[in-house]
Protein backbone atom coordinates (compact mmCIF):
# COMPACT_ATOMS: atom_id res chain seq x y z
CA UNK A 1 0.00 0.00 0.00
CA UNK A 2 1.85 3.14 -1.00
CA UNK A 3 -0.79 5.37 0.14
CA UNK A 4 -0.72 5.36 3.69
CA UNK A 5 -3.82 7.02 5.57
CA UNK A 6 -1.46 9.43 7.54
CA UNK A 7 -0.07 10.71 4.36
CA UNK A 8 -3.48 10.97 2.95
CA UNK A 9 -4.74 13.35 6.07
CA UNK A 10 -2.07 15.02 6.30
CA UNK A 11 -3.19 16.49 2.34
CA UNK A 12 -6.81 16.21 3.03
CA UNK A 13 -7.86 13.04 1.73
CA UNK A 14 -9.80 10.01 3.69
CA UNK A 15 -10.19 6.45 2.27
CA UNK A 16 -13.04 4.69 2.80
CA UNK A 17 -14.27 1.10 1.91
CA UNK A 18 -17.87 0.90 0.54
CA UNK A 19 -19.83 -1.89 1.10
CA UNK A 20 -20.63 -3.10 -2.52
CA UNK A 21 -23.98 -5.44 -2.64
CA UNK A 22 -23.15 -6.85 -6.26
CA UNK A 23 -19.77 -7.54 -6.83
CA UNK A 24 -18.68 -9.16 -9.77
CA UNK A 25 -16.73 -12.39 -10.06
CA UNK A 26 -13.70 -12.91 -12.22
CA UNK A 27 -13.27 -16.30 -13.41
CA UNK A 28 -10.84 -18.75 -14.74
CA UNK A 29 -12.96 -19.88 -17.72
CA UNK A 30 -12.47 -23.21 -20.20
CA UNK A 31 -13.26 -23.53 -23.52
CA UNK A 32 -14.54 -27.06 -23.18
CA UNK A 33 -15.15 -27.49 -27.37
CA UNK A 34 -11.69 -28.25 -27.05
CA UNK A 35 -11.07 -31.85 -26.86
CA UNK A 36 -8.63 -31.79 -24.58
CA UNK A 37 -10.56 -29.55 -22.10
CA UNK A 38 -14.03 -31.82 -22.70
CA UNK A 39 -13.58 -34.30 -19.40
CA UNK A 40 -14.48 -31.86 -16.29
CA UNK A 41 -11.73 -33.82 -14.43
CA UNK A 42 -8.75 -32.51 -16.01
CA UNK A 43 -10.89 -28.50 -15.78
CA UNK A 44 -11.11 -29.81 -12.13
CA UNK A 45 -7.20 -30.87 -11.65
CA UNK A 46 -6.57 -27.47 -12.97
CA UNK A 47 -8.09 -25.60 -9.21
CA UNK A 48 -5.90 -27.63 -7.47
CA UNK A 49 -2.77 -25.75 -8.53
CA UNK A 50 -3.80 -22.21 -8.33
CA UNK A 51 -2.44 -20.35 -5.00
CA UNK A 52 -5.12 -17.67 -4.58
CA UNK A 53 -3.68 -17.28 -1.28
CA UNK A 54 -0.66 -16.40 -2.65
CA UNK A 55 -1.79 -14.10 -5.55
CA UNK A 56 -3.74 -12.10 -3.39
CA UNK A 57 -1.11 -11.31 -0.89
CA UNK A 58 1.86 -10.74 -3.23
CA UNK A 59 0.61 -9.09 -5.99
CA UNK A 60 -3.39 -7.29 -4.56
CA UNK A 61 -2.17 -6.45 -1.32
CA UNK A 62 -4.80 -8.58 0.12
CA UNK A 63 -7.91 -6.70 -1.25
CA UNK A 64 -9.70 -9.71 -2.98
CA UNK A 65 -11.92 -12.47 -1.61
CA UNK A 66 -11.71 -16.09 -3.01
CA UNK A 67 -14.73 -17.14 -4.59
CA UNK A 68 -16.83 -19.79 -4.61
CA UNK A 69 -19.95 -18.89 -6.72
CA UNK A 70 -20.67 -16.99 -9.58
CA UNK A 71 -22.43 -14.67 -7.76
CA UNK A 72 -20.07 -14.56 -5.07
CA UNK A 73 -20.71 -12.00 -2.00
CA UNK A 74 -24.54 -12.05 -2.71
CA UNK A 75 -27.86 -13.77 -1.62
CA UNK A 76 -27.40 -15.56 -5.10
CA UNK A 77 -24.63 -17.60 -4.35
CA UNK A 78 -25.13 -21.38 -4.08
CA UNK A 79 -23.65 -22.05 -0.17
CA UNK A 80 -24.20 -25.19 1.80
CA UNK A 81 -26.00 -27.81 0.78
CA UNK A 82 -29.07 -27.40 -1.35
CA UNK A 83 -32.49 -26.34 -0.17
CA UNK A 84 -36.53 -27.74 -0.21
CA UNK A 85 -36.53 -25.69 -3.23
CA UNK A 86 -33.45 -26.35 -4.74
CA UNK A 87 -33.92 -29.88 -4.49
CA UNK A 88 -37.35 -29.48 -6.27
CA UNK A 89 -35.64 -27.57 -9.14
CA UNK A 90 -33.34 -30.06 -9.36
CA UNK A 91 -35.23 -33.11 -8.80
CA UNK A 92 -35.98 -33.86 -12.65
CA UNK A 93 -32.17 -33.81 -13.78
CA UNK A 94 -30.74 -35.58 -10.56
CA UNK A 95 -29.81 -38.65 -12.27
CA UNK A 96 -27.47 -36.64 -14.84
CA UNK A 97 -25.74 -34.21 -12.25
CA UNK A 98 -22.95 -34.88 -10.16
CA UNK A 99 -23.89 -37.00 -6.60
CA UNK A 100 -21.63 -34.66 -4.93
CA UNK A 101 -23.68 -31.79 -5.88
CA UNK A 102 -26.53 -32.64 -3.18
CA UNK A 103 -23.81 -34.48 -0.89
CA UNK A 104 -21.79 -31.34 0.52
CA UNK A 105 -21.13 -27.77 -0.40
CA UNK A 106 -18.90 -26.73 -3.44
CA UNK A 107 -15.63 -24.69 -2.85
CA UNK A 108 -13.35 -23.82 -5.75
CA UNK A 109 -10.81 -26.64 -5.99
CA UNK A 110 -7.35 -25.59 -4.36
CA UNK A 111 -8.84 -23.09 -2.08
CA UNK A 112 -8.71 -26.00 0.66
CA UNK A 113 -7.52 -24.33 3.97
CA UNK A 114 -3.44 -26.21 4.24
CA UNK A 115 -4.59 -27.77 7.44
CA UNK A 116 -7.73 -29.85 5.23
CA UNK A 117 -5.29 -29.84 2.49
CA UNK A 118 -1.99 -29.13 2.19
CA UNK A 119 -0.14 -28.12 -1.17
CA UNK A 120 1.55 -31.42 -1.38
CA UNK A 121 -1.98 -33.01 -1.08
CA UNK A 122 -3.77 -30.79 -3.52
CA UNK A 123 -0.92 -31.64 -6.10
CA UNK A 124 -1.52 -35.63 -5.67
CA UNK A 125 -5.60 -34.75 -5.93
CA UNK A 126 -4.99 -32.83 -9.03
CA UNK A 127 -2.55 -35.78 -10.42
CA UNK A 128 -5.15 -38.21 -9.55
CA UNK A 129 -7.92 -35.97 -11.91
CA UNK A 130 -5.72 -35.79 -14.64
CA UNK A 131 -5.49 -40.06 -14.43
CA UNK A 132 -8.72 -40.34 -14.17
CA UNK A 133 -9.03 -38.46 -17.54
CA UNK A 134 -6.48 -40.36 -18.82
CA UNK A 135 -3.38 -38.31 -18.64
CA UNK A 136 -0.16 -40.24 -18.01
CA UNK A 137 3.48 -38.28 -17.80
CA UNK A 138 5.82 -38.95 -19.96
CA UNK A 139 9.36 -37.22 -19.93
CA UNK A 140 7.76 -34.63 -17.32
CA UNK A 141 4.60 -33.88 -19.43
CA UNK A 142 1.01 -35.16 -19.53
CA UNK A 143 0.17 -36.77 -22.47
CA UNK A 144 -3.00 -38.39 -23.60
CA UNK A 145 -3.64 -40.33 -27.32
CA UNK A 146 -0.24 -38.86 -27.89
CA UNK A 147 -1.07 -35.71 -27.59
CA UNK A 148 0.82 -33.19 -24.87
CA UNK A 149 -1.09 -31.45 -22.60
CA UNK A 150 -0.15 -27.89 -23.60
CA UNK A 151 -2.88 -25.24 -23.92
CA UNK A 152 -3.03 -20.94 -23.90
CA UNK A 153 -4.39 -18.20 -21.71
CA UNK A 154 -5.65 -15.25 -23.72
CA UNK A 155 -5.31 -12.16 -21.55
CA UNK A 156 -5.37 -8.32 -22.37
CA UNK A 157 -4.84 -6.93 -19.06
CA UNK A 158 -1.89 -6.15 -17.13
CA UNK A 159 -2.26 -7.57 -13.85
CA UNK A 160 -4.14 -11.17 -15.41
CA UNK A 161 -0.83 -11.35 -16.98
CA UNK A 162 0.97 -11.54 -13.40
CA UNK A 163 -1.44 -13.80 -11.75
CA UNK A 164 -1.14 -16.53 -14.97
CA UNK A 165 2.64 -16.11 -15.02
CA UNK A 166 2.53 -17.56 -11.11
CA UNK A 167 -0.18 -20.38 -12.21
CA UNK A 168 2.33 -21.10 -15.05
CA UNK A 169 4.81 -22.07 -12.99
CA UNK A 170 2.50 -23.91 -10.81
CA UNK A 171 1.05 -25.86 -13.51
CA UNK A 172 4.59 -27.07 -14.72
CA UNK A 173 4.82 -29.04 -11.61
CA UNK A 174 2.26 -31.06 -12.90
CA UNK A 175 3.81 -31.65 -16.59
CA UNK A 176 1.36 -29.20 -18.01
CA UNK A 177 2.84 -26.29 -20.31
CA UNK A 178 0.67 -22.99 -20.28
CA UNK A 179 1.67 -20.71 -22.89
CA UNK A 180 0.06 -16.93 -22.44
CA UNK A 181 -1.02 -14.54 -24.80
CA UNK A 182 -1.30 -10.95 -24.33
CA UNK A 183 -3.43 -9.31 -26.95
CA UNK A 184 -4.99 -5.77 -27.60
CA UNK A 185 -9.13 -5.56 -27.34
CA UNK A 186 -9.77 -6.00 -30.35
CA UNK A 187 -8.04 -9.41 -30.95
CA UNK A 188 -9.33 -10.90 -27.78
CA UNK A 189 -12.90 -9.75 -28.38
CA UNK A 190 -12.23 -11.25 -32.30
CA UNK A 191 -10.67 -14.32 -31.00
CA UNK A 192 -13.26 -15.21 -28.25
CA UNK A 193 -16.17 -14.61 -30.88
CA UNK A 194 -14.75 -16.98 -32.86
CA UNK A 195 -14.00 -19.16 -30.05
CA UNK A 196 -10.45 -19.19 -30.85
CA UNK A 197 -9.03 -19.70 -27.18
CA UNK A 198 -8.48 -22.20 -24.71
CA UNK A 199 -8.87 -20.28 -21.54
CA UNK A 200 -9.63 -16.81 -20.55
CA UNK A 201 -10.32 -14.95 -17.54
CA UNK A 202 -13.69 -13.78 -17.47
CA UNK A 203 -16.55 -11.81 -15.59
CA UNK A 204 -20.34 -12.99 -16.18
CA UNK A 205 -21.43 -9.69 -15.25
CA UNK A 206 -24.85 -10.06 -13.32
CA UNK A 207 -27.52 -7.61 -11.70
CA UNK A 208 -28.92 -7.66 -8.38
CA UNK A 209 -32.07 -9.76 -10.20
CA UNK A 210 -30.41 -11.55 -12.86
CA UNK A 211 -32.84 -11.86 -16.01
CA UNK A 212 -32.42 -13.31 -19.75
CA UNK A 213 -28.85 -12.68 -19.57
CA UNK A 214 -28.44 -15.99 -17.73
CA UNK A 215 -29.24 -18.13 -20.73
CA UNK A 216 -26.90 -16.27 -22.96
CA UNK A 217 -24.08 -16.65 -20.37
CA UNK A 218 -25.10 -20.43 -19.94
CA UNK A 219 -27.93 -21.38 -22.76
CA UNK A 220 -27.06 -24.22 -24.98
CA UNK A 221 -29.33 -22.57 -28.38
CA UNK A 222 -26.39 -20.47 -28.66
CA UNK A 223 -23.32 -22.67 -27.88
CA UNK A 224 -22.03 -23.19 -31.20
CA UNK A 225 -23.00 -19.54 -32.75
CA UNK A 226 -20.39 -16.85 -34.07
CA UNK A 227 -20.26 -14.05 -30.87
CA UNK A 228 -22.13 -16.39 -28.43
CA UNK A 229 -21.76 -15.08 -24.62
CA UNK A 230 -21.66 -18.80 -23.45
CA UNK A 231 -18.11 -18.78 -23.95
CA UNK A 232 -17.44 -21.98 -21.77
CA UNK A 233 -19.41 -24.16 -24.54
CA UNK A 234 -22.00 -25.05 -21.44
CA UNK A 235 -24.74 -27.59 -22.68
CA UNK A 236 -26.48 -28.83 -20.05
CA UNK A 237 -30.53 -29.82 -20.40
CA UNK A 238 -30.39 -29.17 -16.44
CA UNK A 239 -29.23 -25.38 -17.00
CA UNK A 240 -31.22 -25.26 -20.14
CA UNK A 241 -34.16 -25.93 -18.12
CA UNK A 242 -33.31 -23.46 -15.19
CA UNK A 243 -32.24 -20.82 -17.01
CA UNK A 244 -35.89 -20.54 -18.84
CA UNK A 245 -37.53 -20.68 -15.67
CA UNK A 246 -35.91 -17.56 -14.36
CA UNK A 247 -38.16 -15.41 -16.34
CA UNK A 248 -41.00 -17.26 -14.68
CA UNK A 249 -40.39 -16.28 -10.77
CA UNK A 250 -43.35 -14.65 -8.69
CA UNK A 251 -40.77 -13.80 -5.96
CA UNK A 252 -37.58 -12.91 -4.88
CA UNK A 253 -36.78 -16.44 -3.08
CA UNK A 254 -38.32 -18.36 -6.18
CA UNK A 255 -35.61 -15.91 -7.93
CA UNK A 256 -33.15 -16.95 -5.37
CA UNK A 257 -33.58 -21.28 -5.50
CA UNK A 258 -33.43 -20.88 -9.10
CA UNK A 259 -30.64 -18.93 -9.37
CA UNK A 260 -28.58 -20.74 -6.61
CA UNK A 261 -29.58 -24.21 -7.94
CA UNK A 262 -28.60 -22.87 -12.22
CA UNK A 263 -25.25 -21.36 -9.53
CA UNK A 264 -24.67 -25.23 -8.15
CA UNK A 265 -25.17 -26.89 -11.12
CA UNK A 266 -22.66 -25.34 -13.37
CA UNK A 267 -20.19 -25.26 -10.66
CA UNK A 268 -19.67 -28.91 -9.77
CA UNK A 269 -19.40 -28.88 -13.99
CA UNK A 270 -16.40 -26.74 -13.42
CA UNK A 271 -16.81 -25.09 -16.74
CA UNK A 272 -14.90 -22.32 -15.23
CA UNK A 273 -12.71 -22.03 -11.86
CA UNK A 274 -14.26 -18.93 -10.04
CA UNK A 275 -11.42 -16.70 -8.87
CA UNK A 276 -12.05 -13.63 -6.45
CA UNK A 277 -14.25 -10.92 -5.93
CA UNK A 278 -13.89 -7.44 -4.19
CA UNK A 279 -16.65 -7.39 -1.39
CA UNK A 280 -15.86 -3.23 -1.63
CA UNK A 281 -15.59 -0.22 -3.42
CA UNK A 282 -11.85 1.13 -2.14
CA UNK A 283 -12.66 5.06 -2.79
CA UNK A 284 -10.41 7.75 -1.39
CA UNK A 285 -11.62 11.33 -1.41
CA UNK A 286 -11.38 14.60 0.10
CA UNK A 287 -12.23 15.11 4.00
CA UNK A 288 -14.86 17.75 3.15
CA UNK A 289 -16.81 15.36 1.21
CA UNK A 290 -19.71 13.54 2.97
CA UNK A 291 -21.64 10.31 2.01
CA UNK A 292 -24.65 8.84 3.04
CA UNK A 293 -24.62 7.24 6.27
CA UNK A 294 -26.88 4.39 4.29
CA UNK A 295 -25.42 3.99 0.50
CA UNK A 296 -26.84 2.70 -2.53
CA UNK A 297 -26.32 -0.58 -1.91
CA UNK A 298 -25.70 -2.09 -5.42
CA UNK A 299 -24.18 1.03 -6.98
CA UNK A 300 -20.88 3.52 -6.28
CA UNK A 301 -23.83 6.33 -6.66
CA UNK A 302 -21.53 9.66 -6.84
CA UNK A 303 -24.66 11.31 -7.00
CA UNK A 304 -25.65 11.26 -3.42
CA UNK A 305 -22.80 12.54 -2.45
CA UNK A 306 -21.63 16.07 -1.10
CA UNK A 307 -19.27 19.22 -0.29
CA UNK A 308 -19.40 20.22 3.39
CA UNK A 309 -17.08 23.45 3.00
CA UNK A 310 -14.31 22.72 5.77
CA UNK A 311 -15.31 25.63 8.58
CA UNK A 312 -11.56 25.15 10.69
Amino acid sequence: DRLKDSELKKKGFVRQLLHNGNPQTLTLTYNTRRPFLQDKNTREALGYVFDFDWINANQFHGMYKRAHSYFAGTSLAATGLPGANERKLLSPWEKSLPPELFEKPFISPGSESPKTLSSRDKKKKALALLASAGWKIKDNSQYKDGEKLEFEALIMIPEHERAMLAFQKWLQGLGIQLNIRNVDASQYVERVRNQDFDMVLHVYSHTPSPGTEQSSHWGSATVNSHGTRNIAGANLPAVDALTSKIVEVKTFSELQATIQAMDRVILWNHYSLPLWYNPTWPVIHKDTIQIPSSPAPFALDLMTWWHKPDTK
